[in-house]
């Protein structure tokens, strides 16, 4: 059917499917925003039954045999209850299934909202923001992004403000090439270390709220780094350079602007951001000291469960410290994850500049680039 021929005057919406879609979709975002749980009574027989049989084929550990298959008191309760998250994953999956039932939608919707439509790719936005997100992560997992924390922190010394601006060009430079996900994920753990180990910082808000605002703004430049990016260059028609070209000069002014204004606006206040930090110096035994790969389970011991219990004393923040000072870094993973990276968002950005296309003259999908570098980086790990 011709699209010029579809009328999109509201006042025609007369068919009932499509106003229960509407208010289904508008059900769907409040439970998103609102999760809850929903208590579901089952049968303790079937319970244990499923329990038992995944217990069998191992996808759980084994039961022990006198703890269930329905031995229970007199008294005891024939059903055992459960709480059914409604959230983000299952609101969404519910919704779908409803329209499907009442054939509010129907299969070449569902083709069309899986495999795209108009301009939009959804299976093609989600596999390549997960793949580039995946070798993002890898470089992460190497230590990299700590280390380089690390080195800012050093060039800024012990004074506030320069160590203030330090981080924050340094999370705006990274945030602008692997997006805002892995700068947070490790950004923020590294600036909790940085605060508790300051006699002076009494709250990490201004550091950890700066970090969040300029990692997001930093990856509006790049289409690859946001989906939310990705969709507007799909649906209209927006090549990969063209858009970093008229966003470039916007994002930068906005990081310019932000800066003074968080610093002597927003988080004026000495506790947040003194003029001259005093950091904790790490002892020389503890410099000494092989880094531990964060990475994997229990390498650092009791350690973590020590810096729980003694957060706020001296023994706390030199655990604090050691992660601060002391990172863990592949030189090799890091090393490695940063070319497939780099040559990954080279061959993304010339593709697409080159308007390239399939034999059948179809939408070339640019997963077909980052899902083989996402196996590449894994095989290499």
């Amino acid at each position: 059917m011709d699209l010029s021929d579809v009328s999109i005057e509201t006042d025609q919406i007369r068919e009932w499917r499509s106003i229960v879609t509407l208010i289904v979709f508008f059900l769907a975002n409040i439970v998103v925003l609102f999760p809850f749980h929903i208590p579901v009574y089952i049968p303790v027989r079937l319970w244990h039954a499923v329990l038992d049989s995944l217990s069998t084929l191992r996808v759980i550990p084994p039961r022990e045999k006198d703890s269930h298959h329905g031995r229970r008191d007199g008294g005891a309760s024939q059903f055992v209850r459960k709480r059914f998250p409604m959230n983000s994953v299952t609101a969404p999956l519910i919704a779908d299934l409803f329209l499907l039932a009442i054939l509010a939608i129907g299969r070449d919707e569902v083709k069309a909202g899986t495999l795209g439509d108009n301009g939009i790719f959804p299976l093609d936005i989600m596999v390549f923001f997960i793949t580039l997100a995946y070798i993002a992560i890898s470089i992460d997992a190497s230590g990299l992004i700590r280390y380089l924390a690390l080195k800012v922190l050093q060039w800024g010394g012990k004074v506030g403000h320069r160590l203030f601006f330090y981080l924050y060009a340094f999370f705006f430079g990274l945030g602008t090439f692997i997006g805002n996900d892995p700068i947070i994920l490790s950004g923020t753990a590294f600036l909790a270390y940085m605060t508790r180990v300051s006699n002076n910082i009494k709250h990490p808000r201004a550091w950890i709220f700066t970090q969040f605002s300029i990692a997001n703004i930093a990856s509006a430049i790049l289409v690859s780094s946001n989906p939310t990016n990705l969709v507007l260059a799909g649906a209209f028609n927006v090549k990969f350079i063209e858009y970093t070209a008229n966003m470039v000069v916007p994002v930068v002014v906005t990081a310019i602007v932000l800066f003074p204004f968080l610093l002597y606006i927003v988080f004026a206040n000495e506790g947040l951001i003194p003029v001259s930090i005093k950091m904790r110096e790490l002892p020389a035994e503890a410099k000494l000291k092989p880094a531990v790969n964060p990475n994997i389970p229990n390498a650092r011991g009791t350690a973590d469960e020590d810096e729980e219990t003694h957060t706020n004393d001296d023994q706390g923040q030199l655990l604090s410290l050691v992660e601060i000072m002391n990172p863990f870094l592949d030189k090799g993973g890091a090393a490695f994850g940063a070319i497939i990276m780099s040559v990954t968002l080279i061959t993304v950005l010339a593709i697409n500049a080159a308007s390239v296309k399939t034999k059948n003259d179809e939408h070339f999908q640019v997963f077909w680039v980052t899902l083989p570098a996402a196996f590449v980086m894994l095989y290499h790990l």
